[in-house]
């Protein structure tokens, strides 16, 4: 025996069958043929044949029926040789023929029933468990005429083909998801999109392609795609890849995504923009958020991460500026940051601002602060009435390198509370008196720590008294 039987599952004639073989030979010297008698389950068969050969064919009547698999047969099958009066039995082998018609499909393309892969020629599985199959004409596939029908269509190999998903009349649109399952898509070509909208998630694809506006979801998709044009009304959540920088025309909401060569974005509100609701961009390797009314991100790897804002006085650390408007509540908070907007008041009214304070108020005129508040005017705020500024136990701030006040009045009183800087750069004033040229610039501090950032409290420019009352200064 030269070759033990081995078994293969073929169809002949459009049935399942087992062709089963054996090769021998005669030892040098003889002459003469070798008979064949063939065995399945301890009985002689001759299957479809009808002279006896070193090949069998068996068909699902010579098998016996598998318990609990009523479309597999099965059976125990080996080959008695003889030759004269000699003979000999090859090793039995099981051989098995599966008769299952595949008719519907798990997700990843095994068979519902028997559990055996998809052909090579199935692309996508849909999720009723109906294989499609596909034909490349010039790295091409046209596929609209089945995803137009809507649905979830689940991927279940590689594809580097252009996929052409157009077709239908554009009534009755469906939305259509496309799941690639860790598969990799050249592109997509949604031709007149007859779809609500299009969801693409967990793969790769290299582009999409419209040429109508079109709703499109980006779920865990890797892509080097870099322009994704106005016809798009375009949301990007999960764990989307985007491998170069990339220009969004359209409406976009960004719920996720790594973007590894940055976004090409204006700064401010433009960035902003992008972003969904309760969603900042953060830096792709430290995670720090980043406030993109400040920080360009045209040119870095950032990433949109889920985050909650938090407002001091009115701006958040993603770059979010909440204006206010329409949400100031009867004690001067916004009910929306939170913030104190209507932070002084004089003459029974209130103003958002102390430069509008002092606009409003007269000579003698007590201007109070109701509650902590840190300014960012570019320029000391000048105070040339002689009016009383009651701190009202409160502390008025500023991070800029510019001092918070600047006196010119020649009787001006700052009471009960603190004039800070925080500036970090450099030394920095919390508050100057008089101004070069300017003369006749009196302040009076009763009860008020003034505290400077590295050096001291006040600084004097021109000339100008200072008489304290209770001052701490640092």
């Amino acid at each position: 025996i030269n070759q033990q039987p081995e078994g293969v599952c073929e169809k002949l004639d459009g049935e399942s069958v087992a062709v089963v073989d054996v090769k021998a030979s005669l030892e040098s010297g003889q002459s003469g043929k070798i008979t064949y008698q063939w065995y399945v389950n301890g009985k002689e068969c001759q299957g479809t044949s009808s002279v006896r050969y070193s090949k069998i064919v068996l068909t699902q009547s010579n098998l016996t029926p598998v318990a609990g698999k009523d479309w597999e047969y099965s059976g125990q099958v080996y080959c008695k040789l003889s030759y004269n009066n000699y003979t000999v039995d090859t090793k039995t082998v099981t051989v098995t023929i599966n008769t299952c018609t595949h008719a519907k499909y798990t997700h990843d393309g095994k068979c519902q029933q028997c559990g055996e892969p998809c052909s090579e020629e199935v692309l996508f599985i849909d999720e009723d468990g109906i294989p499609y199959s596909y034909e490349l004409h010039g790295g091409e596939a046209q596929v609209g005429g089945i995803l137009v029908s809507g649905g979830t269509f689940y991927f279940v190999r590689d594809i580097d083909a252009i996929l052409r998903a157009g077709g239908g009349d554009g009534t009755n649109k469906k939305d259509l998801t496309l799941d690639l399952q860790g598969h990799t898509v050249k592109a997509l070509d949604l031709q007149n999109c007859p779809y609500n909208s299009v969801t693409i998630k967990s793969g790769t694809i290299e582009g999409i392609n419209t040429s109508v506006p079109a709703v499109l979801i980006l779920d865990g998709v890797t892509t080097n795609q870099t322009n994704f044009s106005e016809q798009y009304t375009l949301t990007v959540k999960g764990n989307c890849v985007f491998q170069h920088q990339v220009n969004f025309l359209g409406k976009t909401q960004l719920r996720g995504g790594t973007f590894q060569g940055g976004i090409n974005v204006a700064l401010g509100e433009e960035a902003l923009a992008l972003l969904a609701d309760g969603y900042a961009f953060a830096d792709a390797d430290s995670n720090e958020i980043l406030n993109v009314s400040n920080v360009d991100i045209s040119n870095r790897a950032v990433k949109v991460v889920a985050h909650t804002d938090q407002y001091q006085n009115g701006k958040c650390a993603c770059g979010r500026i909440c204006d206010h408007a329409g949400k100031v509540d009867k004690d001067g908070y916004c009910t929306f940051c939170k913030a104190l907007v209507e932070a002084f008041e004089t003459g029974g009214k209130r103003y958002t601002s102390l430069e509008n304070a002092l606009a409003a108020a007269q000579d003698g005129d007590t201007i109070t602060l109701r509650g902590p508040l840190d300014i960012e005017n570019a320029e000391p705020i000048e105070i040339s009435k002689n009016i009383i500024l009651n701190l009202n136990g409160h502390t008025l701030s500023k991070s800029r390198e510019e001092a918070l006040l600047c006196i010119l009045g020649s009787n001006v009183v700052i009471a009960n509370g603190t004039v800070q800087s925080t500036c970090v750069s450099k030394s920095a004033n919390a508050v100057e008196v008089g101004k070069f040229h300017h003369t006749g610039a009196k302040l009076t501090l009763d009860n008020v720590t003034l505290e400077g950032s590295i050096g001291g409290g006040t600084g004097v420019r021109g000339h100008g008294p200072v008489s304290y009352t209770h001052l701490r200064a640092h």
